[in-house]
């Protein structure tokens, strides 16, 4: 009862991996990034360093990220 998957396990078509991939290396390497320079301080974290922390999430397309994984779940 206890040993629960946390998120359902769904093999990507190739279509959706090429599609995805770029979105998660950029996202992810951006996220990891930022993650250090606010842990290491050599970012302020700022109500004006996290809303451009937004703003970048947005330009590189966590919108569509998003998306494409709300369409995965929602199918199974």
């Amino acid at each position: 009862q206890y040993l629960v998957m946390p998120y359902p396990y769904y093999h990507l078509t190739k279509e959706q991996a090429a599609f995805i991939a770029p979105l998660q290396m950029e996202l992810g390497a951006y996220v990891d990034t930022m993650m250090g320079q606010f842990i290491r301080g050599d970012v302020e974290l700022n109500d004006q360093t996290w809303a451009q922390f937004e703003t970048t999430l947005y330009d590189l397309g966590v919108t569509e990220f998003i998306a494409f994984w709300q369409q995965i779940l929602e199918a199974r």
